[in-house]
């Protein structure tokens, strides 16, 4: 029902409202309109943890490990609201972009500090995919015509730091180069003329 009424949503205020529902458990998203509103949510549904924990428990827990079942303190006290998500409305850049990153990347200046964000609640890191989309998209204002280009575009952003990373070890270690499989000195020039595409 959520995603139907999503879909359905005539502008922002009912597109909200529609999240509000808090039927789908992830999953980051965007909404544009023609009024020119702009809004990310980083959505899911999930357990107040910080809440779980009783005022004794002072030792960091690791989250992203098993937990004893056994230990109430471990379930789900509450579950964190829509409203208490991270989000982004109207962003001044412009623009925002959902690749899998977290909430504070998913524009410029988003306004979202990562240490005001629990790391059970965005534990991803940022991606190479992310990097290059912002990077595009922050080079705007764009027309149709270069939106469609960015489909297309061809760069490997992580080729950007591993091909000088590469080189750079062959070159500070020319025995190994020497002692390697001859295949190796034919790779390294292959890197050597890549335009990273």
């Amino acid at each position: 029902r959520q995603l139907m009424l999503m879909a359905q949503a005539p502008n922002l205020a009912a597109f909200q409202e529609a999240m509000l529902m808090h039927q789908l458990p992830c999953f980051q998203f965007l909404y544009a309109d023609a009024a020119g509103n702009l809004f990310y949510l980083y959505n899911a549904r999930t357990g107040n943890k910080n809440a779980a924990l009783s005022t004794k428990d002072t030792k960091p827990l690791d989250w992203t490990q098993p937990m004893d079942p056994s230990r109430d303190q471990f379930a789900w006290a509450s579950i964190v609201a829509p409203a208490n998500l991270p989000n982004v409305l109207n962003p001044a850049s412009g623009y925002l972009q959902a690749c899998g990153t977290p909430p504070w990347l998913a524009t410029t200046k988003t306004g979202l500090v990562p240490a005001d964000w629990p790391s059970w609640l965005v534990p991803e890191d940022s991606s190479y995919r992310a990097y290059r989309v912002n990077q595009i998209l922050s080079a705007g204002p764009y027309v149709f015509e270069d939106m469609n280009a960015m489909l297309y575009d061809t760069l490997v952003p992580a080729a950007v730091d591993m091909v000088p990373l590469l080189l750079g070890m062959a070159e500070a270690h020319p025995d190994l180069v020497r002692k390697a499989h001859p295949d190796l000195v034919t790779g390294l020039q292959l890197l050597r003329n890549w335009n990273l595409a």
